[in-house]
């Protein structure tokens, strides 16, 4: 997650509740109604002039649910946090471009903005203006991909402040003042697959992805964000003119396609294609012509295929000036150089007093990795140095939205020649994601002790009965194979996807509230939530056996690294939410979880990035535009799939 640092990104509220979870919760399982507990928040929404983006649908869309709420604090939350996004942190926007900042940084996260227009994806057909705001979108990280930095995980609106951000950071390849962070998270790119994909679905617009530039336009850089929503604060004069980002990074994008090529793409996925299909792609590996989308996605083919390779293949030969001179005590250390053709093809270094904001290794390349299909992200979701280099939900996500892209591609459509290397790239796509989800399935499935119990809320439970030795996992949505059976000859263990791994065969096991995570598999459509292994994993990351699950006077919850134990995310709470499985038990749990999101907005009429666990009132961040939105996916959710638990009759 972007971060706050020091004090300022902490609010404490006026009045200190000291409540325990039990009474509300009964409460709230026996009178849906009282799920708020009387907060009495207060719509505060900018006025109509002042919103950055006004959607008529949206607006009278919540104009006719807001009196159907049971809970007038739940319509007015949802009221709240369902526009939030386009009321607040659309920057920039135009016929072809879109900025979307975070909330209170100035930044727009190639991630954070994928998941921030997703709850406007169903609106889009009767809406035209959002539909190109979002297409803008899609513009601009592309165009972020292929003109500014390849690995980015964060951008500046344009490159004319370069003090904006973290411009102190070693990153290799370096970085130009258009970069806000330069941290490699894989995420990053699975969210622009995913954005691209989702749009396409939704609209079936095929133009979007026609799209060649000119570069975005300019602007002043927006300024640092009030403690609290307000549109206000953010100057929204534009004057569209050609950005210098282009000229200054596109030696980034020469530097990668120089670099020496030729590593494994993986015998698993070469064998599942059809013969021939090599040669097409090669020929994809070109593709792009006239399209930035189509220059992007193949931009982002490389760079996962650099980002496969084991620590040991991106070794030079020989370390600089060797042999080394004598005596010993006379040598300096070692200096691997950022330019040299033989180093990684990304590393990172920041001076910092916080261990998870940098990378360790004299070059800054992070942990060690055995090449196995995974595909590394030396950072997490929530912009923390990962423990070990194969983030598995993140390679869970791009696998299938590789795949997702693929079909996309070769569906038909396109316009103009080329067809060739667009079902080239096509089919690269398709080769790749089943790569990658294959190795997640081997790789990311590990064997643990069972446990009498997992969990079940925020309780442990004891298992009344013994999965039958040799069943297997049924339905699982990426990757190949078949995965792991639920019965092991070795004894009483059980099967569940690792947090973290090496390739070598070590791995964290835990789960961090941060989107992607092995609690948001289901979400993010890579499995069912009915999936035995993915069950079996939900219970390990909602329970004390994972290092990020904190209880509290406030309930519990997934957290994480970024803040440290005891803090709970919002997130993590709506994550259990979506993914629920059905029936009375899953409205339980439903209407359980929305009671602490409820209750975690303080009075502000807002969802926070975090809550300490035994005081909703001392939260982090009052203005995170995403995990707003991703609330307001939950209770749309819930209209849908169980509208008797918050609506009227």
């Amino acid at each position: 997650m972007p971060r706050r640092g020091g004090v300022e990104g902490i609010a404490v509220g006026r009045l200190r509740r000291q409540r325990g979870i039990v009474l509300p919760v009964i409460l709230c399982l026996l009178f849906p109604s009282a799920a708020g507990l009387g907060q009495n928040l207060t719509l505060q929404r900018p006025p109509p002039e002042n919103r950055k983006f006004r959607s008529t649908v949206i607006d009278e869309y919540l104009q006719s649910l807001f009196p159907r709420f049971k809970d007038p604090d739940l319509a007015v939350l949802f009221s709240n946090c369902l526009p939030n996004t386009l009321d607040t942190t659309v920057f920039h926007t135009n016929d072809t471009d879109t900025f979307i900042i975070t909330g209170d940084i100035p930044a727009m996260w190639m991630r954070d903005s994928a998941f921030q227009v997703m709850p406007y994806m169903k609106f889009t057909k009767q809406d035209p203006a959002l539909k190109k705001m979002i297409c803008g979108l899609i513009n601009r990280q592309a165009y972020s991909l292929v003109h500014v930095h390849p690995y980015a995980n964060a951008f500046n609106f344009n490159d004319s402040d370069p003090t904006q951000g973290h411009q102190g950071d070693q990153v290799h390849p370096p970085m130009n003042a258009g970069v806000w962070e330069g941290k490699y998270e894989l995420d990053s790119l699975a969210a622009f697959l995913r954005l691209s994909r989702i749009y396409y679905q939704e609209t079936g617009d095929i133009s979007c992805f026609l799209y060649a530039g000119p570069a975005p336009a300019a602007a002043s850089t927006p300024a640092a964000a009030a403690s609290v929503p307000d549109a206000s604060a953010h100057s929204s004069s534009s004057t569209p003119s050609s950005s210098s980002s282009s000229s200054s990074s596109s030696s980034v994008v020469e530097e990668k396609k120089g670099e020496v090529k030729g590593k494994d793409e993986g015998e698993e996925g070469k064998k599942k294609l059809k013969e021939g299909d090599e040669e097409q792609i090669e020929r994809g590996r070109e593709v792009g012509g006239e399209s930035l989308w189509l220059r992007a996605v193949s931009l982002v083919l490389d760079t996962l295929q650099d980002q496969q390779a084991g620590t040991v293949e991106e070794l030079p030969s020989l370390p600089p000036s060797f042999p080394p001179s004598h005596p010993p005590s006379d040598t300096p250390p070692l200096a691997f150089s950022s330019s040299s053709s033989s180093s990684p093809p990304y590393t990172f270094r920041r001076t910092t007093t916080v261990g998870s904001e940098t990378l360790w290794g004299g070059r800054g390349e992070g942990g060690v990795a055995q090449r196995c299909g995974l595909v590394k992200s030396p950072f997490r979701p929530s912009d923390d140095a990962s423990l070990l280099p194969f983030h598995v939900p993140s390679n869970a996500m791009v696998s299938m939205e590789l795949k997702g892209v693929g079909r996309m591609i070769l569906g038909g459509g396109w316009e103009g020649g080329r067809e060739g290397e667009r079902e080239g790239l096509g089919r690269r796509c398709m080769a790749m994601g089943e790569e990658i989800g294959t190795a997640v399935e081997e790789e990311g499935v590990i064997w643990v002790k069972r446990r009498k119990g997992g969990s079940k809320g925020n309780v442990d439970v004891v298992e009344e009965e013994e999965e039958e030795e040799g069943s297997g996992d049924e339905g699982r949505g990426g990757g190949g194979g078949g995965g792991v059976g639920g019965g092991c000859p070795m004894g009483d263990v059980e099967s569940i996807y690792a947090y973290e791994v090496d390739g070598f065969g070590s791995s964290f096991l835990g789960d961090d509230a941060g989107i992607p995570s092995l609690l948001s598999l289901p979400y993010l459509g890579y499995c069912p939530p009915s999936l035995p292994l993915y069950q079996r994993t939900r219970a390990f990351a909602l329970s004390s056996r994972n290092s990020y699950y904190y209880v509290g006077r406030e309930g519990g919850g997934e957290g994480g690294a970024h803040l440290g134990a005891g803090w709970i995310w919002p997130m993590g709470l709506i994550v259990r939410g979506l993914t629920a499985e059905g029936g009375k038990e899953g409205g339980e749990e439903v209407m359980e979880v929305l009671e602490m999101l409820m209750r975690s907005s303080a009075g502000t009429g807002f969802v926070h990035e975090a809550f300490w666990k035994d005081d909703v009132t001392v939260y982090t961040r009052p203005w995170f535009s995403w995990v707003n939105g991703l609330f307001a996916e939950l209770v749309m959710k819930i209209i849908e799939e169980r509208p008797a638990l918050i609506l009227k009759e």
